[in-house]
């Protein structure tokens, strides 16, 4: 795929975990969160079309692919997930 150049890989220190972050563009930022069972790569047909557009922020959330997982439960309440949004949004 064309795009593919054009990846930067980062591990994003987000929350007490690193978050494995695709970043792809240089326009306004766009935060893309995956649904369960994926992980970035569930958006590899709309990147195509929206790359030239936004700065792509693509991660793999908690737990997801090669993200930093937890093995307590209690890391995956539903205020800490959305923490982990609020500072991937904020690095």
């Amino acid at each position: 795929m064309i795009w593919q150049d054009n990846i930067e890989e980062r591990f994003i220190p987000t929350n007490g975990i690193n978050m494995h972050t695709i970043l792809i563009g240089d326009r306004a930022p766009l935060v893309m969160l995956h649904g369960f069972p994926y992980f970035w790569y569930a958006w590899k047909d709309l990147i195509p079309l929206i790359k030239n557009k936004f700065k792509l922020k693509i991660s793999d959330l908690r737990s997801y692919k090669l993200s930093d997982k937890r093995k307590d439960v209690e890391n995956y309440r539903v205020d800490i997930l959305i923490e982990d949004i609020i500072d991937l949004i904020r690095q």
